[in-house]
């Protein structure tokens, strides 16, 4: 396809504009910025996908999502309870959760029973899965904190969310940052009610709370969003298949798991399985599919060399705005 239509040479890094969706897939392709193997992978696909029949991008979904970060604000330092600005990569990979939608209703026939069961409902959210391996002070706490209460905001009645981590203390990171956005947001403290424990939605009868993530004891939590913290301090593959099944019962299967992560040492863990098989879904040289698993993988290339300043932005594409600053990363 012709990607020329989606250069937008207007927009600016900083403005808050959907469009940064394509521009930033467009400038990976292009070479315009530092982006590694499985970055570029990653907007091939979305590109492929604008013309996949099985999805279309909904334009207004893409507006709303960007829009809703303005009421989040920043919660610390001199720009506290100012808007939160998402960089184009953040941009992307929030509306890319939002704006892809199923087209067309799809019902499959289960092997085992030769029951009839609907699959995909259109005009739903494509994806409900994301893994993101970012890299430190890349900003994941707060974009996600943001995510998870938009996700309950448009749900209907009764959206319950939860922030997990290997400990509940690290699980209430995430939490702690959105209980902070609804107390400085006048728009969020309309909509949400930030308490000691959790934080209610009182005209939807929803709730977000913290929780240790034991997979002997998740079962029947009923989410429409949730997200994984430190994926890669975490040993217990069985966490991953018992937290999927806990969103079993929302029809149409429009929740979200969100797994954002920076990289780490446990070789043999569960974050290691998700960065293999979403290696594997992004190659375009590999048949797997997960058409609901949304992956980005920021990361250094084998064979670059770790010193090189240029190198580093494919591994933070943050950097360019100062997250962390260029002098902080050469005193490391």
């Amino acid at each position: 396809m012709n990607i020329e239509r989606y250069a937008f040479p207007e927009l600016e890094p900083g403005d808050q504009d959907w469009r940064w969706c394509h521009r930033y897939a467009y400038d990976i392709i292009k070479g315009n910025i530092p982006s590694c193997q499985k970055m570029k992978w990653a907007a091939l696909r979305h590109f492929r996908d604008l013309e996949n029949p099985d999805f279309y991008f909904d334009e207004e979904a893409a507006k709303s999502i960007v829009l809703w970060f303005k009421f989040c604000p920043i919660i610390k330092g001199p720009k506290a309870g100012q808007p939160t600005i998402l960089d184009p990569s953040q941009i992307f990979i929030a509306v890319s959760l939002m704006a892809w939608k199923w087209s067309e209703d799809l019902f499959e026939v289960d092997e085992d029973t030769g029951v009839t069961i609907q699959t995909r409902y259109a005009g739903k959210r494509r994806y409900n899965q994301l893994y993101a391996q970012v890299s430190r002070k890349y900003g994941k706490t707060t974009f996600t904190a943001g995510l998870i209460l938009y996700v309950m905001y448009k749900y209907g009645y009764g959206p319950r969310a939860y922030s997990l981590a290997t400990k509940r203390e690290q699980a209430k990171e995430v939490w702690k940052v959105a209980y902070d956005m609804v107390q400085l947001s006048p728009r969020l403290g309309q909509i949400f009610e930030a308490r000691a424990n959790d934080i209610l939605m009182p005209n939807k009868s929803g709730v977000f709370r913290p929780l240790a993530s034991d997979s002997n004891s998740l079962d029947g939590l009923d989410p429409v969003v949730a997200c994984l913290d430190e994926c890669h301090a975490i040993k217990d593959r069985n966490l991953y298949g018992v937290l999927i099944s806990a969103f079993g019962g929302n029809e149409g299967g429009e929740f979200l798991f969100a797994v954002i992560t920076t990289a780490g040492f446990i070789l043999e863990g569960l974050c290691t399985d998700l960065y293999k098989n979403g290696t594997r879904v992004l190659d375009p040289n590999d048949p797997t599919t997960q058409d609901n698993y949304f992956y980005v993988i920021f990361e250094i290339d084998k064979g670059d060399d770790w010193s090189e300043e240029r190198n580093w932005f494919k591994s933070n594409p943050a950097l360019v705005y100062g997250r962390p600053s260029l002098q902080y990363m050469r005193t490391r």
